[in-house]
């Protein structure tokens, strides 16, 4: 397991929470698309692994500014 230090300014820890809520929500739509046929080339199981990895590393997030 890795472990990094940020030291940002509060806006910018929002933006990087909306991007990682954003980043989930691009890779559920992609795994709804591949289980319906409109991405053939994609694979549902591994969008769902970057949806899984990505709310991992948000909920940590979230975690260490509820202790803050």
């Amino acid at each position: 397991m890795a472990q990094i230090t940020l030291n940002l300014p509060v806006h910018s820890l929002y933006r990087l929470e909306n991007a990682l809520q954003a980043e989930i929500h691009k890779w559920e739509r992609i795994r709804l698309e591949a289980l319906s046929g409109l991405r053939p080339e994609a694979s549902p199981e591994g969008a769902q692994i970057l949806v899984e990895d990505t709310q991992l590393i948000l909920d940590q997030l979230k975690q260490w500014k509820e202790r803050g």
